[in-house]
């Protein structure tokens, strides 16, 4: 293989990935019910669940892909990242918004989230 065909193999499988992760990404969003037909209580609890499930968790879930990854290039947007999320405060964000929401996290959406959240935290575990 010579060194100028090298660049776009490299190319095609990446933009096969991004072409999938976009179209995850449609189908996803198509799926998602539209926001006028949710009831107060459903937009309430689906901020609160999200609060409860990205609040204390992401700056975890970030040092555990930078623990698993390999690639300097990689680790490097991932310290980035971090450093933006800390020194930004973006928990404090996200609580923020929930309390300017009437959307604080109850018992019952933390538990809503609990073993998802749980299966979660293991996987990145295992990752590292």
């Amino acid at each position: 293989m010579s060194s100028t065909s090298s660049p776009r193999v490299q190319e095609q499988p990446v933009a096969r990935i991004q072409e999938q992760v976009e179209r995850v990404i449609e189908d996803l969003l198509a799926s998602l019910p539209k926001t006028d037909q949710l009831s107060a209580e459903q937009r309430r609890g689906i901020i609160a669940r999200y609060t409860a499930v990205l609040e204390g968790n992401f700056i975890y879930w970030m040092t555990g892909a930078w623990l698993a990854v390999k690639s300097d290039a990689a680790r490097s947007k991932i310290v980035e990242n971090l450093h933006e999320e800390v020194r930004d405060s973006h928990p404090n964000m996200m609580r923020k918004f929930a309390m300017a929401a009437g959307a604080l996290p109850t018992t019952g959406d933390t538990m809503a989230v609990h073993q998802s959240l749980t299966d979660m935290r293991l996987f990145i575990g295992r990752l590292s």
